[in-house]
């Protein structure tokens, strides 16, 4: 037995494995990335000895593997990878945008960690990181160092990061790239409207920014209602932060049966349950995720309320876990389930978890533990409702994890030929460009960065 042991702790991974791991697609090597650090404990070993021996693209999907995974001799080797050297490096730029996103450590040490980049390019990728880990910008030291050698791309990453901490610095309009990161900040409890949204002056940033961001003064109900519900316009469901209160039922009753988009329903239904409004099911036939993220929210707010509006939704809750064809499909019926249900939906919960496979056990453990009310503190079980809906792409926290990343990456790459053929980053927005980049714009490492930061790895760490 012992020697089974060994020889599985020092396997290799299947060859379809490392296959994908060379792959000429970035999105490829990346989900492999994600199947070894799944099971990290089993290939680690090989993971560790495999760095370094690799192609530049094996190399830097290893290097997310290991962040991912993240045991200390893993992350030791993360860290090594963002040494300085002499001259620029795909591998080393990669590595601090990745260790400033993923390592614990990241951002301690603001001095030591800015001498990692050799260039201006390789030290935004270290902010761009931060931003996955906001609160290490508390430190005041990162402006001085960044106003050593002005560079407008770090100065945009450092007042994201102030406004993530609940700072309002005062919004530089001049500065498209930073401008177009206060529209999408509008959103957040702390910050306030923005004025001058109509302007030409922006016209050219995206759509879905201009629409969402919260206004000063508040648009009327009127033009809220002529906004076209498709496509990126769509966005405009997130106005319900911005009317005021004795708007707000009449708004959402306009959008909750007009709005398609599975995504957008969870932003507006999230919203919905921040703000306590009504939340009757739209039909009783049918379990939709987005109104699961709705009770979610409002059981943040109002745990009482969120159950007596989950039991109108226990019948179809009950038949959307009992046919669901996958563990993700059936997972928000097992929260209403858990949220609302007696003894024949726990009893329902419990059978379910001793049948499923480990990813999903993984998944459901915590959601019988809700349902029997058994997390002890309070605040731990907010927690778990708090991580649940921003799974499920709930309210701003759900708009943000979308479209955050997406600023990171025209702000890194978005002049690249990676992102002109990455439709995730259309149409092109040249008022971002403004980095300055240390390799040809058609090498392999963008096509990496961006898949990095729209991959579902990378989010900002919103408060």
């Amino acid at each position: 037995m012992l020697a089974g042991l060994l020889w599985a702790a020092q396997a290799a991974p299947p060859d379809s494995l490392q296959r994908a791991l060379t792959n000429t697609d970035a999105g490829i090597r990346q989900r492999a990335a994600r199947e070894l650090a799944l099971d990290g404990a089993r290939w680690e070993k090989w993971l560790l000895k495999q760095l370094g021996s690799g192609s530049p693209e094996e190399e830097r999907a290893l290097l997310l593997a290991c962040a991912l995974y993240g045991s200390p001799p893993c992350r030791a080797a993360l860290l090594k990878a963002t040494e300085r050297g002499r001259k620029p490096d795909t591998q080393r730029a990669f590595a601090l945008l990745v260790y400033g996103a993923l390592h614990p450590d990241a951002g301690r040490d603001p001095k030591e960690d800015w001498k990692r980049g050799v260039t201006p390019f390789e030290r935004d990728c270290l902010l761009a990181g931060l931003l996955g880990q906001a609160g290490r910008f508390e430190s005041d030291v990162w402006f001085t160092l960044v106003s050593r050698e002005p560079d407008p791309v770090a100065s945009a990453f450092l007042e994201m990061g102030d406004l993530l901490l609940g700072r309002a610095p005062p919004p530089r309009r001049e500065e498209p790239l930073s401008f177009s990161g206060r529209l999408l900040t509008s959103l957040l409890p702390q910050q306030a409207g923005l004025g001058g949204l109509d302007e030409e002056g922006i016209a050219g940033l995206p759509l879905a920014w201009r629409v969402a961001a919260r206004h000063h003064p508040p648009r009327s109900l009127a033009a809220l209602r002529a906004v076209p519900l498709a496509d990126r316009s769509a966005a405009v469901v997130l106005s319900l932060l911005e009317v005021p209160e004795s708007q707000r039922e009449e708004l959402f009753t306009h959008f909750r049966t007009r709005v398609q988009d599975p995504a957008v329903r969870a932003w507006l239904w999230g919203v919905a349950g921040d703000l306590g409004l009504d939340l009757a099911p739209t039909t009783l036939d049918a379990l939709d995720p987005a109104e699961v993220v709705g009770l979610l929210h409002l059981a943040l707010r109002d745990p009482t309320a969120a159950e007596r509006a989950a039991l109108a939704r226990l019948p179809a809750a009950r038949a959307s876990f009992t046919g669901a064809s996958s563990a993700e499909a059936r997972f928000p019926a097992a929260l209403v389930l858990a949220l609302a249900g007696g003894e024949a939906e726990h009893e329902q919960l419990r059978q379910a978890l001793e049948k499923s496979e480990p990813r999903e056990r993984l998944d459901l453990q915590p959601v019988w533990k809700f349902a029997q009310r058994g997390f002890g503190e309070q605040g731990l079980q907010q927690e778990w409702i708090a991580r649940w809906a921003r799974r499920l792409g709930g309210g701003v926290r759900g708009f943000l994890d979308l479209e955050a990343p997406r600023w990171t990456a025209y702000a890194l790459a978005g002049s690249t030929r990676a992102a002109s053929q990455d439709p995730r980053l259309q149409p092109r927005v040249p008022e971002l460009e403004r980095i300055a980049h240390d390799h040809a714009l058609d090498v392999s490492l963008h096509g990496d960065v961006i898949e990095f930061l729209l991959g579902g790895d990378y989010r900002w760490a919103l408060p």
